[in-house]
């Protein structure tokens, strides 16, 4: 994992949850970005409009397309690791940014963050709602993601037997039976949360460096990445960091 994670395709902000989502293919949306009904313009009735990866307008949000491909998955030198395996996957999108604060919100009516209030003010400039959302669970993400789908009128990624309204659904705050055999209907075009496969291919931009930038840190990360030093231990507005090549940040 340590490559993994050093391959800041996606970044994981400090220690804290944050997560992404992706979708199925679809066609190309405004500027380069996705929809997964398609062209948003036509679709929500308006262009969108994106502000740090959510529609001023409506809740759609900034997918990048992830041309598939086949590439070597794992780490061999970590006691440990899953091993080296190779791995193809068909195209795929996902979210440009982490899940942001605001959006969470608006999806779910509430906001977990740790990184929020009076004593965690983001860093001058940046705006409170941009941080990522964090201190989310498995199973409220994929709440997030059903719930967000409806919010666009797509069909829903994921399955739990017994929950048939997933707009007034409560996450567990346990571990829950029904919810730990969810499954994904496969011919959804709603959000779900990336695979591993997809998260690592993500990561490793096409590289096979230990960094997606090269195989050294020296001067370079900080262009990248928010780590404990540089980001003062706390999170920060999305998209203040270099994006790496396939454009995500």
């Amino acid at each position: 994992m340590k490559n993994l994670f050093r391959s800041l395709g996606i970044i994981a902000i400090v220690a804290m949850i944050t997560f992404a989502v992706a979708g199925c293919e679809g066609p190309t949306g405004p500027a380069g970005t996705q929809g997964p009904q398609g062209d948003p313009g036509k679709d929500a009735g308006h262009i969108h409009s994106y502000d740090n990866g959510i529609c001023s307008e409506c809740y759609g949000i900034v997918m990048v397309q992830i041309k598939g491909g086949t590439f070597s998955m794992g780490q061999s030198d970590i006691a440990g690791a899953a091993p080296v395996r190779t791995v193809t996957l068909s195209n795929f999108k996902m979210s440009k940014y982490a899940v942001t604060q605001e959006l969470y919100e608006a999806v779910m009516g509430e906001n977990p963050s740790y990184f929020q209030g009076a004593s965690r003010l983001p860093a001058g400039g940046e705006i409170q709602g941009k941080r990522p959302a964090e201190q989310v669970s498995w199973y409220n993400a994929i709440l997030f993601c059903n719930r967000l789908s409806l919010k666009e009128g797509l069909t829903l990624a994921y399955q739990v037997t017994g929950v048939t309204n997933w707009n007034t659904a409560i996450a567990p705050g346990a571990s829950n039976t029904n919810w730990n055999a969810a499954t994904i209907d496969s011919g959804s075009n709603g959000y779900r949360l990336p695979t591993e496969a997809q998260w690592e291919y993500a990561c490793r931009a096409g590289t096979t460096t230990s960094w997606s930038f090269g195989d050294t840190d020296t001067g370079i990360i900080g262009d990248y990445a928010w780590y404990p030093t540089n980001a003062n231990s706390m999170t920060h507005q999305v998209g203040k960091k270099t994006s790496e090549c396939l454009g995500l940040v």
